[in-house]
């Protein structure tokens, strides 16, 4: 083999070996499995929205942040340390209880509720169905209530469009949706400029009421979703929760208690 032939091969291997080498060094491409719609979220909600037939009725959404940082602790109601992630299962099946016995007392009302989880996490969707939409159940709720766990990012704007399309989709006269989260949005659409789409954009007939409850974090951060006209609240421990929870729903929403 002549020394020309032999050089020119071995250039061949180093140039093949450098683009090797330029591919491991360049970025992969940005993957977004926690949520991969085909339409913007919003505009996927102002047209659900306009489009939704009406009935009367109230339909109420719960939406618990089940992030990582929900599996840190704070006191419960007896003082222990407790996981974010089990207080907040515990007061979402009272919430659950009490719109059930509320729709018992009360057969003439159309009551229909859903809880949704959301986090942010690999070849899942940033908000996915817990309890689905229909009258409340307590006890067969428990089961699905009773896996939701802690870990991923916070897509909360995210989880509130989808929310939102839940809620029109019963074609219920009165909405309502109510947020907990212990932290800042990670990912997707701000929670602020969500609320401000459903709030002041949509349609007054066709807006919902919205709560949002900062848990064990400074409700300050949420001031653009109070801003846009949102309940904004705060909690630092189970009691707190609790009670923020059966104020909305007893004080506000079961009795249509206009927002303040």
């Amino acid at each position: 083999m002549s020394i020309r032939l032999r050089t020119s091969r071995f250039g061949i291997a180093v140039l093949a070996l450098a683009l090797a080498a330029c591919d491991e060094k360049r970025p992969a491409p940005r993957t977004h499995h926690h949520h991969a719609p085909s339409v913007n979220p919003i505009d996927r909600m102002l047209r659900s929205a306009v489009n939704a037939p009406r009935q009367e009725g109230v339909a109420i959404v719960l939406l618990v942040d089940v992030s990582g940082s929900m599996g840190e602790t704070v006191a419960d109601a007896q003082g222990r340390p407790q996981q974010k992630i089990i207080i907040a299962k515990r007061c979402a099946l009272d919430l659950i209880g009490k719109a059930e016995q509320y729709a018992a007392k009360n057969p003439e009302r159309t009551i229909r509720l859903a809880v949704f989880e959301f986090s942010a996490r690999d070849r899942q969707p940033s908000c996915r169905p817990v309890v689905g939409m229909g009258a409340p159940k307590r006890t067969p709720a428990e089961p699905a209530i009773s896996r939701m766990a802690a870990n991923g990012g916070t897509p909360i704007g995210d989880a509130m469009c989808e929310a939102k399309l839940a809620l029109d989709a019963t074609g219920l006269t009165r909405q309502h949706m109510m947020v907990v989260t212990d932290g800042e949005n990670t990912h997707g659409f701000s929670p602020g400029d969500v609320a401000h789409v459903m709030l002041q954009r949509l349609p007054e007939d066709r807006r919902p009421a919205l709560y949002f409850i900062a848990f064990d974090v400074a409700s300050a951060k949420f001031k653009e979703v109070r801003d846009a006209g949102a309940i904004l609240e705060g909690a630092s421990n189970e009691a707190q929760l609790s009670q923020q929870f059966d104020s909305i729903l007893t004080g506000r929403i079961l009795v249509e208690a206009p927002p303040k």
